[in-house]
């Protein structure tokens, strides 16, 4: 058998429209860019102010301090 007796189809018109594994492969990659972008939105890591500190203050160590709340007494319990 020669090589030459298999006929393959002549493809003369190859277009980017006609390959939609192209546009499948925009679609993953720019859904997955996106979903990356919203990750880091919401779970990255976070910017810390430096506008309040300069150089010359001391920070407390002690951490920020809770609100101090105080409920009305409505039950006759002071």
């Amino acid at each position: 058998m020669k090589a030459d007796s298999i006929r393959y189809p002549v493809v003369q018109n190859i277009r980017m429209t006609n390959n939609i594994r192209v546009f499948l492969w925009l679609g993953l990659a720019l859904a997955l860019w996106i979903n990356y972008s919203q990750w880091q939105i919401d779970y990255g890591p976070k910017a810390t102010s430096v506008a309040g500190q300069t150089s010359g203050q001391t920070n407390d160590s002690s951490g920020p301090k809770p609100p101090s709340y105080s409920y009305p007494c409505t039950e006759g319990c002071c």
